[in-house]
């Protein structure tokens, strides 16, 4: 097991590492006057950045990973029905349902129009083939 001080010894040199990647890649797409590749928010009234969308659709209960079965029909009708409520933010993983969370959003979203919505998942991980599925999806 870890120690909590190598941990946040690394997630500091992590941070470090994170500042300076984003710092370098900002000043090289402006020396390009290139367009920023998310949605851009103005400050808020106080000063603070403010996200380009107030809330989104989580994959995980699409993808079955809250241990309640959920059907393709359901996770359709659960996608529309937040796209239509005006959700255009999307979060979802490999690890959701062993990428059916990542399946059932492609088949919502893929003939809506690109530029209208984000898409989110997590990378760092990766699903490898195994003779036989996992107890649970989080393995």
């Amino acid at each position: 097991m870890i120690s909590r001080r190598s941990f946040l010894n690394a997630a500091a040199a992590g941070a470090a590492s994170l500042a300076a990647g984003s710092a370098l890649a900002s000043t090289r797409t402006s020396s390009l006057n290139l367009p920023p590749l998310l949605p851009q928010s103005a400050t808020n009234a106080a000063g603070r950045w403010q996200p380009a969308f107030r809330f989104g659709l989580g994959g995980a209960p699409i993808g079955g990973s809250v241990g309640i079965p959920v059907s393709d029909a359901d996770a359709l009708t659960s996608t529309e029905n937040a796209w239509n409520a005006g959700t255009r933010f999307f979060d979802t993983s490999p690890w959701y349902g062993l990428g059916l969370s990542e399946r059932r959003f492609g088949m919502a979203l893929h003939r809506k129009p690109r530029d209208e919505y984000i898409l989110s998942t997590k990378v760092g991980r990766i699903l490898k083939a195994a003779p036989e599925a996992p107890e649970t999806a989080w393995a």
